[in-house]
């Protein structure tokens, strides 16, 4: 494991530390570590996804007229 440092603003270290506490982490390395894994995570699906596909299909058949038709 390699130590790296970043720099971060006061705001959202407070979210952090805050998340930190209420899901019980230990310290803020492994709660930014989990963070960034499931960002990675996320940006790794959204690539993958291309969106949501949806089709329909109507199919309009008149029974009268197949009936008397001559096939």
């Amino acid at each position: 494991m390699q130590r790296i440092t970043i720099t971060i603003e006061d705001d959202l270290l407070a979210e952090i530390d805050a998340a930190a506490e209420a899901r019980g982490y230990q310290n803020r390395s492994e709660i930014i570590r989990d963070l960034a894994r499931a960002g990675l995570q996320q940006s790794t699906e959204d690539t993958a996804q291309t969106g949501q596909c949806v089709a329909g299909l109507i199919y309009v058949y008149d029974h009268a007229a197949c009936a008397t038709a001559a096939w």
